[in-house]
């Protein structure tokens, strides 16, 4: 669990980790299972002595098998510099947790500090912008770089809670960032083709659905995802497959996105997906074709009878 703290790329966290509110976690660094990084912490993997090359690891912080220190700030024989200011310490928090502005905001020079940062405001970078860059990243490293898909999944859920999104944000960056990994002219052997892209990174959009509402708004992102000529019927078909044949999507949830007023709605191209499900399902899976039949039947839906025994 990581509270409101910053993690650098290629920092690991352990099974059982637990990061407090403000904690730096830095390049490398290695924090073992099971193991609470009290809040403020700053972690490090360089030598705490500039003309040793030997990092002394601090197992009381990082646990047992970790790897890293406390960083702390080079000592200054200036006496007058000897007590640092606890507004330097406020304001350093602030990039971590905003809500220590609100707590040491009463006092003249807290109002002082929050008048000049309002002059930067209008430069501020867009959030939704900045999340999905960073997950666009994410995504090009794990791809290029070959990841497991737990480690993909931990770093896309470390900054879904850095950025304070929710699951469907996420979703709708990585489905669509999945999918365009897939060469539609790819042959077999590839590691292009649209089974291949799945089998390896299916998983990943699995991570990020739980329930049925989950399912329903992933099979909307994927509708709109593959409403493109190039790709519609060649990813859109073994797309929808795929998540049915390994339980990211069920059959109440495939039935739910088919009936609903958005399913009908957007483009031509992504109605014209929406029409082809039935097809796709019974070549896909009969029983689940009969069970959206009989479905559709208790509740008289006629359009969609019409389909199927069309």
């Amino acid at each position: 669990m990581v509270q409101h703290s910053i993690i650098a790329n290629n920092a690991v966290l352990e099974e059982g980790v637990t990061v407090r509110k403000g904690c730096l976690i830095s390049f490398n660094v290695t924090v073992g299972a099971k193991t609470t990084v009290p809040p403020f912490t700053r972690l490090t993997t360089l030598p705490e002595d500039e003309d040793d090359d030997v990092l002394m690891s601090e197992p009381a912080v990082v646990g047992a098998g970790g790897k890293g220190r406390v960083f702390k700030e080079a000592e200054d024989s200036d006496e007058e510099d000897e007590e640092e200011d606890p507004k330097n310490k406020a304001v350093n928090r602030l990039a971590y947790d905003l809500n220590e502005l609100a707590l040491e905001g009463q006092d003249d020079s807290a109002s002082e500090f929050e008048s000049e940062a309002s002059d930067d405001e209008e430069e501020a970078v867009n959030p939704a912008e900045e999340l999905d860059r960073e997950v666009s990243a994410t995504l090009e490293r794990a791809f290029k770089d070959g990841h497991s898909v737990d480690i993909a999944a931990l770093e896309l859920n470390t900054l879904r809670m850095a950025s304070f999104s929710n699951f469907h944000e996420m979703r709708k960056r990585i489905i669509p960032g999945v999918l365009r990994n897939i060469d539609v002219t790819a042959k077999p052997g590839s590691g292009k083709t649209t089974k291949e892209i799945l089998a390896r990174w299916g998983p990943l959009i699995g991570r990020m659905i739980h329930d049925e509402d989950d399912q329903v708004d992933g099979l909307y992102i994927l509708q709109r995802a593959c409403a493109s000529p190039v790709v519609a019927t060649a990813v859109f078909t073994p797309a929808l497959r795929y998540f049915y044949d390994n339980d990211i999507t069920e059959e109440d949830a495939i039935l739910k996105w088919f009936y609903s007023e958005k399913s009908q709605q957007g483009s031509d191209m992504e109605k014209q997906l929406r029409e082809k499900v039935i097809r796709i399902l019974m070549d896909a899976d009969s029983a689940l074709y009969m069970y959206m039949y009989f479905q559709c039947s208790l509740t008289n839906s006629r359009s969609f009878l019409f389909v199927c025994v069309f």
